[in-house]
């Protein structure tokens, strides 16, 4: 059997019974490190029984599982069984966002004003994290039920190819990039993205006016949102016809409404490119991070560095409407769990990070994530260059 190779784990070839789907197989194939994919997107699943069962009738050799793995592991299948509730609060949260949004949204194009310019901007961005984020993390299986799957991702994949960014493009870059290499200067896209706007590792070159990005920052991503269907177009690989049916559906519409109603969706852009923009900056950038230089060694090691490279802040509330955005550690060592989920892992983590002397950082709110975000912003805005 033909496959990509690391070490002794191999992947498939062909593979059409996987859950994950080919994307996510396809994804693996072209990294460096399929096995710490296969790991943390497995984590927390059935392991031992199942997948297993089926890694043994293709002869695959599953990678090694280290300690800190195993810990992590038994603490979120016990969190699945003591809150199996939370899985449906998730899946219907998500219809309701999935309900919510068109109906909202085209209310707001017909008839702008600036209350549903503000409820369709909170709508675009709970949809941006709890099903855009969660679902292309899944590989397209968002709810695990094959035709509630079916029969909304065509109606997904128009949103986000017209208003969000192109999923295949966010898989590469996120999935496979941000997720396995996080911080680092050489193989993160969200960390070499932004320069030389903004400098957010100390490898990057300094240039004078980032002694002043604390203070711009929130300038810069009041655009976020709106630089999507162009960067689809530009840079994503998309169509024209997407991002025609944005412009006119995004302004043309709302201009018959009169010279405000266009001004009414530049401040949806605004106000959800701010929102979006802090929610994904402040989870890997604080004082307390780093050191955003090591190599990947193996699965544990991994682990240890996706915690102390990365930041959780806020609870329940802040987990759902954000999907679980905000316990971005979680997140980042279980990226397909059930966002609802991460609030419950949150403190077994903890105490696993403990045992195990891993750095785990947690701020109390948002508005603490977002001082100590610019506390990080003011110290790349020295001169200072590793």
């Amino acid at each position: 059997m033909a496959a990509e190779q690391c070490g002794k784990f191999a992947i498939p070839d062909k593979f059409d019974e996987h859950p994950g789907g080919e994307v996510l197989l396809q994804l693996g194939r072209d990294s460096k490190h399929p096995d710490i994919l296969f790991l943390s997107y497995h984590i927390g699943l059935d392991i031992d029984g199942k997948i297993a069962a089926i890694a043994k009738k293709r002869n695959i050799e599953t990678p090694t599982r280290g300690e800190v793995f195993q810990d992590v592991h038994n603490a979120i299948l016990q969190v699945k069984k003591d809150h199996a509730i939370h899985h449906w609060v998730y899946v219907a949260w998500c219809l309701f966002t999935t309900i919510a949004l068109p109906v909202v949204f085209s209310w707001f194009i017909l008839s702008p004003n600036f209350i549903l310019s503000l409820l369709s901007a909170f709508l675009w961005v709970t949809y941006s994290f709890n099903i855009f984020h969660m679902r292309n993390h899944k590989g397209g299986h968002l709810y695990g039920i094959k035709a509630l799957d079916d029969t909304l991702n065509p109606l997904y994949d128009f949103l986000e190819k017209t208003w969000a960014i192109r999923p295949q493009a966010w898989i590469d870059n996120h999935n496979g990039s941000h997720h396995v290499y996080t911080n680092s200067n050489e193989d993160d896209h969200d960390v070499w993205t932004p320069y030389p706007f903004l400098r957010l590792h100390p490898k990057q070159k300094f240039h004078w006016a980032h002694s002043f990005q604390k203070y711009y920052a929130p300038i810069l991503f009041l655009a976020t949102t709106a630089s999507y269907p162009f960067d689809n177009v530009f840079k994503n690989g998309g169509g024209y016809f997407p991002f025609f049916v944005w412009i006119y559906a995004s302004f043309g519409i709302p201009a018959f409404s009169g010279w405000t109603g266009p001004l009414y969706v530049v401040a949806m852009y605004c106000v959800s490119g701010i929102i979006m923009s802090y929610l994904f900056q402040v989870s890997h950038n604080h004082c307390n991070l780093g050191p955003r230089n090591e190599k990947i060694t193996d699965i544990d090691h991994w682990l240890k560095m996706q915690v102390e490279e990365s930041m959780s802040w806020g609870g329940y509330l802040s987990c759902l409407f954000f999907g679980g955005i905000n316990f971005q550690i979680e997140h980042h060592i279980a990226p397909a769990l059930d966002s609802t989920f991460y609030y419950f892992l949150h403190p077994k983590l903890v105490e696993i990070c403990k045992k195990h002397k891993i750095t785990y950082t947690y701020e109390p709110t948002a508005f603490d994530a977002v001082y100590q975000y610019h506390k990080w912003l003011s110290v790349m805005g020295e001169d200072k260059q590793e």
